[in-house]
């Protein structure tokens, strides 16, 4: 997005954030219907949950057919009312955030989507369920579009020196158990950290678990995956290879659409190995499984399965 395009997404949040407790008009009419996905977006980045709602509420007789008008209102008609346990306000501009639970041992690793570098939602409104976990919570976004495989800058430059990062970091913290998340993207890089960690869980949302380019031909994943193996022509990019001969590999669990034929395949590609056991959403086709969970009410019970105490 532009500078000037971001400065009016801005400017607009901030006018429906002066108009909801007064139920003022908005110019809904004179934007199109994408900026004002990036304006109930932004308001969700800023954590103004209410304004957000109230853009949502006068968009959707407009736009019934709208995506991010049916995902959006799901999310915040089941959003936890109450704050997270473990504080924490989103800053976008950020590559690596630490919202700190004190009285854990545990850390939980979340690797970001690409393209609007969150967890399937905004990072503030997906942390009303995440902060609940018992662990200390890293977010981690991949600003350069890299697949995570170069590493993260504010940890390390390149692979090798943010896996030492992320030890240092872990070790301070007085970390002893560690686990990781992802989703989509951010889901193949938390199978990698996950298993290069020695961590003891992972869980993946509609991630690849291969990037080996004749695997993703037809597939979403294929120019990715044409852009990884020409990039990094030394790392190995089959996961399941690579969980295959490990000594020892993290339990590892994958969300995904059953009928959605992409993250399907991946997933089901990687059920035979140890330790990894396959949650699929029946019915469920789209490729975002975190607003899926969130409709059917399990987004916090699976959270408290996989990393509960």
């Amino acid at each position: 997005m532009s500078e000037a395009l971001c400065a009016q997404t801005h400017a607009l949040a901030l006018d429906v954030v002066a108009a909801a407790p007064a139920g003022a008009e908005l110019a809904l009419n004179l934007h199109p219907v994408e900026r004002w996905a990036a304006v109930v977006n932004h308001l969700l980045d800023l954590e103004q949950f209410d304004a957000a709602k109230y853009a949502l509420q006068r968009l959707s007789p407009l736009h019934p057919q709208a995506e991010f008008v049916q995902n959006l209102s799901v999310v915040l008609e089941h959003l936890p009312a109450a704050p997270a346990a473990t504080p924490f306000f989103d800053d976008t501009a950020r590559e690596v955030q630490i919202a700190r639970r004190p009285a854990s041992d545990a850390a939980l690793i979340l690797f970001c989507g690409a393209g609007t570098h969150r967890l399937g939602v905004p990072l503030n409104a997906f942390h009303r369920w995440a902060g609940d976990i018992p662990a200390t919570l890293i977010y981690l976004r991949d600003f350069r579009h890299k697949l995570f495989l170069d590493g993260v800058p504010a940890l390390g430059s390149g692979l090798e020196a943010t896996l030492a990062g992320l030890h240092r970091l872990l070790q301070e913290l007085g970390v002893r158990r560690t686990f990781c998340y992802g989703f989509s993207v951010g889901g193949f890089a938390a199978l990698l950290y996950g298993l290069l960690l020695r961590a003891q869980r992972v869980l993946a949302l509609a991630p690849a678990v291969t990037l080996e380019p004749r695997f993703n031909a037809h597939l979403r994943w294929a120019q990715a995956a044409r852009r990884a193996s020409g990039e990094f022509p030394a790392l190995d990019l089959n996961l399941v290879q690579q969980y295959t001969n490990a000594a020892a590999t993290p339990r590892a669990t994958l969300v995904y659409g059953e009928q959605n034929w992409d993250d399907r395949l991946h997933a089901e590609y990687m059920a035979p190995v140890r330790y990894v056991e396959l949650h699929p959403l029946a019915g469920f086709a789209g490729h975002n499984p975190t607003i899926e969970l969130i409709r059917r009410r399990r987004l916090g019970s699976l959270f408290g399965e996989v990393f509960g105490e």
